[in-house]
C-alpha cells in the first residue's frame, strides 16, 4: 500500500513539473519574441532618425550656401559703394 500511495503522489507531481516546464518554455518564447519585436522597432526608429538627420544636414548645407552667397553680394555691394565715392 505504501508503494501505491507513493506512485499516486508522484503522478500529480510529474504532471505539475510537465506543466511548469511548458509554461517556462512558453514564457521564454514570448520574451524572445517581444525582445525581437522591440529590437526591430528600435532599428526602424533609428533608420527614421538617420533619414531625418540626413535631410536636415542637406537643408543646412543649402542654407549655408545661400547665406554665403548673400554675404558675398553684400560685400560686393558695399565695396562698389566705397569705390564710387
Amino acid at each position: 500500500m505504501a508503494s501505491e500511495k507513493k506512485q499516486s503522489e508522484n503522478v500529480p507531481m510529474n504532471k505539475l513539473n510537465e506543466i511548469a516546464n511548458e509554461n517556462y518554455k512558453t514564457n521564454t518564447e514570448n520574451m524572445i519574441n517581444h525582445s525581437n519585436e522591440y529590437t526591430r522597432n528600435l532599428i526602424n526608429w533609428m533608420n527614421i532618425q538617420n533619414k531625418v538627420l540626413a535631410k536636415n544636414t542637406e537643408l543646412l548645407k543649402e542654407y549655408v550656401k545661400s547665406y554665403n552667397s548673400a554675404i558675398r553680394e553684400m560685400a560686393e555691394y558695399h565695396s562698389s559703394i566705397i569705390k564710387n565715392k
